[in-house]
């Protein structure tokens, strides 16, 4: 008797905690997905314009690099959890892909991209920032080891096997590209890596070393009084 009330005791346990653990899981996968999603929507916003010209492709390579991206963003967008919202959504996704591949002006197409974008972070509350504000030493010890023979030692995008890559890797000190970056996309590409380029991703890393990567190449090219007030907006929110 003693024997089967313990079984079933056991039992109950496993099924709980099966239970309390299936969600955990569910929840990780899906916020993985409109991780991707974003990161898709994000360099749909930054290099469409890069492709198309009046309505002419003129890198056909990057042009179907950003129609994949487009396409693999409405595909994922119904894998979400379902939401009163996702409709929507969905059919904003399938508007943006039918825009690149009509080849819509780049303007338009990086609007409603960056509208996507927040309209998926607002509704599945994506998380876009790091619980604490990152250590810088740890991080540049990380750039050494990961980054430095890619992007170089100052992160100009000129490491010893730059030569070699095509696209190049990115310079962190192009004000141009960079201010079009949020430190949020940054990590995107560290955390998912970018597709048809050497940029790995660094999976691996655990989310707080991942951020710490994001926050440090994103103040390459500021000066330590603008570094300094970004930590005290930091503090004050």
């Amino acid at each position: 008797m003693l024997f089967r009330f313990v079984g079933v005791l056991i039992r109950t346990i496993i099924a709980v905690f099966i239970v309390l653990i299936a969600p955990a899981q569910a929840d990780e996968a899906s916020n993985r997905e409109a991780q991707i999603i974003l990161h898709m929507l994000d360099y749909v916003s930054i290099d469409y314009c890069g492709s198309v010209l009046y309505g002419k492709v003129l890198n056909e390579t990057e042009f179907q690099e950003q129609l994949g991206f487009a396409e693999q963003a409405a595909m994922l967008m119904n894998r979400l959890p379902e939401h009163p919202k996702q409709a929507a959504l969905i059919a904003q996704a399938v508007e943006i892909a039918a825009k690149v591949k009509e080849r819509a002006p780049a303007d338009h197409v990086s609007v409603l991209a960056q509208q996507l974008h927040k309209s998926v972070i607002e509704t599945y509350q994506v998380p876009v920032s790091p619980r604490r504000i990152p250590e810088t030493l740890p991080a540049l010890a990380l750039f050494q080891q990961l980054c430095v023979p890619c992007h170089g030692t100052t992160g100009h995008g000129d490491g010893q096997f730059s030569k070699v890559l095509n696209p190049k890797p990115a310079n962190f000190h192009d004000d141009i590209r960079m201010s079009q970056r949020s430190v949020y996309g940054l990590y995107g590409s560290i955390s998912l890596g970018v597709g048809n380029t050497a940029m790995r991703a660094f999976s691996q890393l655990s989310d707080e070393d991942r951020w710490a990567l994001a926050f440090l190449v994103s103040n390459f090219r500021k000066s330590p009084e603008q570094i300094e007030q970004g930590r005290k907006l930091w503090e004050k929110r």
